[in-house]
């Protein structure tokens, strides 16, 4: 059932929301050497000056869909009661995020994290990224650099490498 946040909700969003943000901040500021390790280990490829530049652009693009966002605001963001899910969007419609049950028991550091979550949904954009969901978790360690680019947890993962 689609609903609104509750008000205990909202704060646990607000929090994830704000630390998205940052951590998309951090990777397109990050030194190339740091970056470098993300690459290698989450897209499996050499971490080419190219490669480096195409990923901070990607992070920012990211980062200005999510600060479009208000997350005071129940138009972007919408609480799916009983979806067995983290978070969910339909590619098309670039302004909400649907927030299903695992989000508010997911770790807040480490793997699998709101913030992640949230950088992870938001790539899947049409007007973002147009990711897919290629594969979860570590599977994405068997992606090309090129399927691992238009993965959503390959740039979840990298993101909560900066977290």
């Amino acid at each position: 059932m689609v609903r609104n946040l509750t008000l205990a909700e909202r704060v646990v969003v607000r929090h994830a929301f704000e630390n998205a943000c940052e951590i998309c901040k951090k990777v397109i500021e990050s030194p190339d050497g740091q970056l470098s390790v993300c690459i290698h280990t989450y897209m499996h490829a050499r971490p080419t000056a190219a490669r480096l530049q195409i990923i901070r652009d990607d992070f920012s693009r990211i980062l200005a869909k999510l600060v479009s966002f208000n997350p005071e605001n129940d138009v972007n963001f919408r609480r799916d009661e009983g979806e067995a899910c983290f978070a969910y969007v339909d590619p098309s419609i670039d302004t909400v995020i649907y927030i299903g049950d695992q989000f508010f028991t997911s770790k807040r550091r480490g793997k699998d994290t709101p913030a992640g979550t949230f950088i992870h949904e938001t790539s899947h954009y049409s007007s973002v990224l147009s990711t897919e969901d290629n594969a979860y978790g570590d599977d994405i360690e068997g992606l090309s650099f090129t399927l691992a680019r238009k993965n959503a947890d390959s740039y979840e993962y990298i993101a909560e490498m900066f977290f």
